[in-house]
């Protein structure tokens, strides 16, 4: 269940010196769905309000790229989020689960765009099983960020 009251959650992240592996972990969960669900319900309302006002050009060789570059999308964002989280602390860590969750998002605006051009199911349903393994492989990768925010190379005060 996703802890509504953000604001003491993450004073609870940064101040607490006894903070546990799990807490950290928690948040960092909580905060990649926040982050995440932001931005695909940003897409399909935009999407939504964009297939009011024009009729779609059917044109598989647009979203054929589209996803593709959804795909070429999981090692960028992965290395980005690393190399964000390299210098270790709850900053870093945090600013790495945000990018991640933002950069793991954008099938979904792949897909919107995907659909406002060839109304077809087909590559809807493959751009959203993309979405569907970047939110888990990102939910996963928040245990590496939690760990990363025990590391202190840049002696961050907050913790």
């Amino acid at each position: 269940m996703v802890n509504l009251d953000v604001l003491s959650s993450l004073q609870n992240y940064y101040k607490n010196k006894n903070l546990k592996t799990s807490e950290a972990l928690v948040f960092l969960r909580q905060t990649f769905l926040i982050f995440f669900l932001a931005q695909i319900i940003l897409a399909v309302l935009i999407s939504f309000i964009f297939s009011f006002l024009a009729s779609p050009q059917k044109n598989d060789y647009l979203i054929t790229t589209l996803i593709i570059m959804s795909i070429i999308q999981l090692p960028l964002a992965m290395i980005i989020g690393l190399y964000l989280g390299k210098s270790g602390g709850k900053r870093s860590a945090l600013a790495a689960t945000i990018v991640t969750a933002m950069l793991f998002s954008n099938p979904a605006w792949f897909a919107g765009f995907g659909f406002l051009n060839s109304k077809s199911y087909f590559y809807l349903l493959i751009q959203l099983l993309i979405l569907a393994i970047y939110y888990a492989i990102g939910i996963l990768i928040c245990g590496q960020y939690a760990k990363i925010s025990f590391l202190d190379k840049n002696n961050d005060s907050s913790k």
